[in-house]
């Protein structure tokens, strides 16, 4: 009798230490399933490698994470760090707004005219699209100095094209039968673009302003580098000149970090809100 209630109470032991080890293991897999708990362990470890990178570099040339941020912080704690950022800020806005406005008329134009057709897609859009963004620089800075022109028109060169090749697949992507309908009771062409093709090319264009966004935030600091004497592109090559290379870690974060907040925070936020609902209502 007391064997019998032995390997019983020992089955049940048995038992219930599985059932307890598999339930552990599959919660263990759902957290690590996780997407936020997966960004955290991917930037964790991103941190882990380059401080181990930096330390075995010891190198001034080289600063740890911990080193880099400190730089960032002092810089975003300095009244005098912020009229560049807003400078920077000012020159992206501005380029992404001629380059958007280039972009999107030269697109749509081409569906109405032959010849801009051509002109746009064998002259303008190579030209933008071909010609090394450090070549603009410097054609710039010859031909405006030193100015808030030179860096924004190399936004302008950079994102214009991203307006163009977006917008012409969303072009192709028209449901033509409803334009044909819609010519039937209107003959107003430039109704029926305002009306009809433009509200069909809202994805796309937010597309082309999303990529545009990161694009010239990133090329700003070479426009800066070459032809200005304010921005963060500027404050980078100074502190390069220097040798403060933390410095130059530092002002760098500050792009990354305004990249992250408008991919992660202000565009997801528009295209969770404004632009899946629309996909969901085509």
């Amino acid at each position: 009798m007391g064997l019998s209630v032995s390997i019983l109470f020992f089955w049940l032991i048995d038992n219930i230490s599985k059932i307890f080890i598999h339930e552990y293991m599959k919660t263990i897999g759902l957290f690590f399933k996780n997407k936020k708990v997966q960004t955290v362990i991917a930037v964790a470890l991103f941190l882990a490698i380059w401080q181990i990178v930096a330390y075995e570099y010891n190198s001034i040339l080289f600063p740890g994470p911990i080193v880099a941020l400190k730089s960032f912080w002092s810089i975003i704690t300095l009244k005098s760090s912020w009229p560049h950022i807003w400078a920077s800020t000012y020159r992206v806005v501005i380029g992404l707004v001629i380059g958007a406005g280039i972009g999107t008329v030269s697109a749509i134009v081409t569906r109405y005219f032959s010849f801009l057709d051509t002109f746009v897609r064998n002259v303008l859009y190579p030209v933008f699209q071909s010609i090394p963004n450090v070549c603009w620089a410097l054609l710039f800075v010859l031909w405006f100095g030193l100015s808030d022109t030179t860096p924004i028109l190399i936004v302008t060169t950079t994102t214009a094209p991203h307006f163009m090749i977006n917008i012409w697949e969303g072009l192709k992507e028209l449901d033509t039968s409803i334009i044909e309908m819609v010519s039937l009771y209107s003959k107003n062409r430039f109704k029926i673009l305002t009306k009809i093709i433009l509200p069909m090319l809202y994805s796309y264009i937010f597309a082309s302003l999303r990529s545009s966004v990161m694009l010239g935030w990133k090329i700003i600091a070479l426009g800066e580098v070459h032809g200005a004497v304010s921005g963060i592109g500027y404050m980078i090559h100074i502190a390069n000149e220097n040798y403060r290379i933390e410095r130059m870690f530092g002002w760098t974060l500050i792009i990354a970090f305004i990249l992250l907040f408008l991919d992660k925070v202000v565009f997801t936020y528009i295209d969770k809100k404004y632009f899946r609902k629309w996909k969901m209502i085509q």
